[in-house]
């Protein structure tokens, strides 16, 4: 025998024949295997990738550019941290505004 049951998404009653396949009304489980695997957005993804490469290369760049010559030159070094810092808060700020967007959509579609 079925179990009634209220759906959590819709609030109808339906019986329980097949857990696996949700709410008949709404596929709820559907739905939300499908959210689940459009979670993560890879334009936003590699945009973050970006923005962790630029920390890199700008702090080893730095370094080696500083070092030139026979003196270190601190102020250089600083200066080409401080540009490819700011860089990559472009990138991991336009990554993050872009995954928020995509969340919000994903949540009004579903």
């Amino acid at each position: 025998m079925a179990n009634r049951v209220k759906c959590e998404r819709c609030g109808k009653e339906f019986e329980m024949t097949n857990p696996e396949y949700g709410c008949p009304y709404c596929n709820k489980s559907k739905r939300e295997s499908v959210v689940k695997n459009q979670d993560k957005n890879s334009i936003a993804s590699i945009l973050k990738i970006i923005g962790w490469c630029l920390i890199l290369i700008g702090f080893i760049g730095g370094i080696i550019v500083g070092n030139i010559g026979y003196v270190f030159n601190s102020l250089i070094m600083v200066t080409i941290w401080i540009c490819f810092g700011i860089s990559s808060l472009l990138f991991f700020s336009l990554g993050e505004i872009i995954q928020i967007l995509h969340d919000i959509r994903w949540k009004l579609n579903n």
